[in-house]
């Protein structure tokens, strides 16, 4: 009898993937958001002001509970003055 390995790999796992998007890019993106509005010297009301946004959305984002579009992103990176980099 032959056996077969039946576990998907990590891309073909949403749960495996999700964890993987998580750890690779929601936390160091939120944790990119946060230092960028800190060193402009902004508090979350002073940014969500500038941005449009609410302070529950920004403080959302920066604890990685919530993933921001790329158009928020965008927002960011120029009230901020940053880029945001996304590396594995």
């Amino acid at each position: 009898m032959v056996s077969k390995d039946l576990t998907m790999p990590t891309h073909h796992h949403p749960a495996k993937a999700a964890a993987n998007a998580k750890e690779w890019i929601v936390e160091p993106v939120s944790a990119q958001i946060k230092a960028s509005r800190q060193h402009a010297g902004l508090t979350q009301c002073q940014a969500a002001e500038k941005t449009g946004c609410t302070q529950a959305y920004i403080s959302k984002i920066e604890s990685g509970r919530q993933v921001p579009t790329v158009r928020v992103l965008l927002i960011f990176c120029e009230v901020y003055n940053c880029q945001i980099i996304i590396s594995k």
